[in-house]
């Protein structure tokens, strides 16, 4: 009944295998799984949950995972190898609003430019210090004047215009750097010669 309308009890599960871990290392395991690298956060105003902690009830967004638990749990511990924690200790640590990736909804993209983008960042989380702050989330902010305004998103107001102006760059380089060049882009050359000829008779045909 508490599930059908929406309120979960914060599991407390975790306490009998995860009582000798300190408040500090547990914080720190819930805060991992609410990353921007780890987890994202769904865009809806429904896609919340309201969740009862220590007798308070609190309205959340959901979460949702870009990784398996093991795979989370083995990313925390390469960046905290210090850490002791034991993995089903970890993955009951959870927090309830954030959810498994199979349950990932259909509002939640998950294509190829938000993978690689994300993929992308996590590289550079690991070698570049202070980078590790920044998630997917962050790194769009970064970016745009207002992440929330369609002219800012799509380059079109003037100083998000000027930060990504197109510019032609000389190279200079071998054949044969020419040629992989040219053979690293031919993939997403022709998916995007493919549709827009199939743009192209569409167009044509409503006419």
């Amino acid at each position: 009944m508490v599930e059908n309308i929406g309120i979960i009890d914060t599991p407390k599960i975790y306490q009998r295998n995860s009582a000798s871990i300190p408040l500090a290392l547990k914080e720190k395991a819930k805060n991992f799984y609410c990353r921007d690298d780890i987890s994202c956060q769904a865009p809806g105003n429904h896609d919340s949950i309201t969740v009862k902690d220590d007798g308070t009830m609190l309205k959340v967004q959901k979460r949702s995972l870009l990784y398996t638990l093991n795979e989370v749990y083995r990313l925390s511990l390469n960046e905290n190898t210090d850490d002791r924690i034991s993995c089903s200790s970890f993955k009951e640590l959870r927090p309830p609003n954030v959810l498994y990736k199979s349950l990932t909804s259909h509002s939640m993209c998950i294509c190829l430019y938000h993978e690689n983008v994300l993929l992308l960042i996590q590289a550079l989380n690991a070698h570049i210090d202070g980078f590790g702050t920044i998630g997917f989330n962050t790194f769009v902010k970064l970016l745009v004047c207002n992440d929330m305004n369609e002219s800012c998103m799509f380059t079109e107001c003037d100083p998000c215009r000027d930060q990504f102006r197109t510019r032609a760059i000389d190279h200079t380089g071998t054949v044969r750097d020419c040629v992989k060049y040219l053979h690293d882009r031919i993939e997403q050359y022709l998916f995007h010669v493919f549709i827009k000829w199939r743009q192209s008779e569409y167009f044509q045909s409503a006419h």
